[in-house]
């Protein structure tokens, strides 16, 4: 749809309350230009949600439009590009009642798919009384640029759901997150670049919340499966599914989560509902092994 028809559609609406601009991403990505933008701002009132997938800004000047909707509470870009320097204009941004930002891409090595962490931070600090879900975007093995992401978290207090990257020298920031943050339901901790969580647990482990149902562990992190199962032990929330996915699981991960799970059966206590594991070490007996565990306790391995 041309850029002068699609405005007359938006202004149009009497009470628009959802925009999402998407297009056939095998084919090409949807222009976004600022003049589509400055069109939402006739639905401020009543605009609740916007979701741009497969965009492509390159020749959008600013979003500085979008400030001006003040009763939005959901925030998606999926596999856009060029909206790094596109995110300054929303820095400034106070959306007293977004509770979902998120941010995804597989393409973390392209520069066109980068996005300032400085200006996402800002975005979070703007909005963290009212956040509850965030998606932040994923910055390939640069740690500073994940440090400002997670310190910007802290001062989040009603964030339920929580996907980010992690690295070892991120755990002190992420303690002040959990100190502040017990409603938290669901986290997903995403390293890139081989890096031990055993640091990083031993600090946080009793500072979970328990509200935290499901923990899930991407990436490249190397964990023992020793320490593995003394978390699972100590760790002062309820976890109920886990899902660990490394190139560095092997077997004996798998040993030390039945281990555990029995351990946990017998003294009568909940164990876990469900554990995901994935690795490329993970050989077929220990994949047999784990099928064996679920047809005999019914608990999904």
């Amino acid at each position: 749809m041309e850029v002068k028809a699609l405005g007359v559609l938006i202004r149009a609406q009497k009470r628009l309350k959802s925009f999402k601009y998407t297009w056939d991403h095998q084919t090409k990505l949807q222009i976004v230009l600022s003049e589509t933008l400055f069109t939402l701002k006739s639905q401020a009132k009543s605009l609740k949600s916007i979701q741009f997938e497969y965009c492509n800004f390159q020749h959008c000047e600013s979003m500085e439009s979008l400030i001006a909707l003040e009763n939005l509470e959901y925030l998606q870009f999926i596999h856009c590009i060029y909206i790094g320097d596109k995110m300054k204009s929303l820095s400034l941004a106070n959306f007293s009642n977004l509770k979902y930002l998120g941010f995804y891409t597989n393409y973390i090595e392209s520069p066109r798919c980068w996005v300032c962490p400085d200006d996402v931070a800002a975005l979070i600090e703007n909005c963290h009384n009212s956040l509850e879900q965030v998606m932040l975007p994923r910055t390939g093995s640069c740690t500073v640029s994940s440090n400002k992401l997670v310190k910007a978290l802290r001062l989040c207090r009603k964030i339920k759901d929580l996907k980010v990257q992690m690295g070892e020298g991120d755990a002190e920031e992420f303690l002040e997150f959990l100190k502040n943050n017990d409603k938290l339901e669901k986290a997903t901790l995403i390293c890139y670049g081989d890096s031990n969580i055993e640091y990083f647990f031993t600090k946080t482990i009793r500072q979970w919340p328990d509200t935290l149902s499901t923990l899930n562990l991407r990436g490249q992190w190397i964990i023992s499966p020793e320490y593995l199962k003394t978390f699972l032990k100590e760790c002062k929330s309820s976890v109920k599914q886990l899902d660990l996915h490394s190139s560095h699981i092997t077997d004996d991960h798998v040993r030390a989560v039945i281990e555990y799970i029995k351990e946990m059966r017998d003294a009568k206590k909940t164990p876990l509902n469900s554990c995901l594991i994935s690795g490329d070490q993970i050989s077929e007996e220990g994949r047999r092994k784990a099928r064996n565990f679920v047809n005999l306790t019914g608990i999904f391995l």
